[in-house]
């Protein structure tokens, strides 16, 4: 099973926006989550990050940000621990690509975990070593 790291700007396209781009896309990248022909991971604070958007930026209402929150929380992602890192590594991405300490945390997951960040950041998308956009990682993944 093909392993990747997500991050908020993938998730938020499962609960989209107006205007949201690649929403289809994405979905089906959350499809083949769910039937199992992806492992997910992604830090814990990927909730909060997706929490403050709804609330802050989007302005929905409380009951849908219940609902989303809770299909994110006990959908398929496998949620890592701030405990778990090592931030020595983090703090070396960071100054390395100059990220800031939440992208810094992603890539280092992805690095850590031996596979790609998926995200839609386009200055994340600069790195090309670390990540992958959505439109690359669903055509990789037909041709598997």
């Amino acid at each position: 099973m093909l392993r990747i790291i997500i991050d908020a700007s993938v998730v938020l396209k499962w609960i989209p926006g107006e205007d949201e781009e690649l929403v289809s896309e994405a979905r089906q990248i959350y499809e083949m989550m769910m039937d199992d022909k992806l492992e997910v991971y992604a830090p814990t604070f990927l909730l909060i990050e997706v929490l403050n958007i709804l609330t802050r930026k989007r302005k929905a209402k409380s009951s849908l940000v219940k609902k989303d929150i809770k299909l994110l929380s006990g959908g398929k992602i496998k949620l890592v621990d701030l405990n778990d890192y090592n931030f020595n590594g983090i703090v070396e991405l960071i100054y390395k690509y100059k990220l800031t300490a939440y992208d810094g945390l992603y890539c280092y997951l992805a690095k850590v975990k031996n596979c790609k960040l998926l995200t839609a950041d386009k200055q994340l998308l600069k790195l090309h070593d670390l990540t992958i956009d959505i439109g690359r990682f669903l055509k990789l993944m037909k041709s598997n």
